[in-house]
């Protein structure tokens, strides 16, 4: 009696069963029929409970499924931009090294003994 009133049970609730509620509830049915008790009427009840889970996991396998696309998705872009960022940057260095040489060269235009020690320094070996 109380496998009966645990398939009842089950069958009544408003939730989706777990697979192994639904597993357990087609067994203690299975033992039922096969003890001899007519409770075939409960089988379509059953049958209603599996179908729900089934749409209810290819609902949960849909909606994971699109999560996976878009982490993939945003990882994709975030890759994009992190190569994008890395490009700017040495262009960005490129730019500066030759506006260090630039610096250089107005600085020691600036400093006419430097100047003069780099032009004459290594004919003559003067040291001023």
């Amino acid at each position: 009696m109380s496998d009966i009133s645990y398939i009842i049970r089950k069958l009544g609730h408003q939730r989706t069963l777990s697979d192994a509620e639904l597993r357990r509830a087609s067994d203690k049915l299975a033992y039922l029929t096969e003890a001899g008790l007519n409770v075939e009427w409960l089988r379509p009840n059953l049958e209603v409970k599996k179908h729900e889970a089934y749409l209810d996991r290819k609902k949960r396998d849909a909606y994971e499924a699109r999560m996976a696309y878009f982490e993939r998705k945003k990882r994709d872009a975030c890759e994009a931009r992190i190569v994008e960022l890395k490009q700017e940057v040495k262009k960005l260095e490129l730019a500066k090294s030759g506006l260090k040489a630039e610096l250089k060269i107005e600085k020691a235009k600036l400093n006419p003994r430097s100047f003069r020690n780099r032009l004459f320094g290594n004919c003559f070996c003067l040291n001023t």
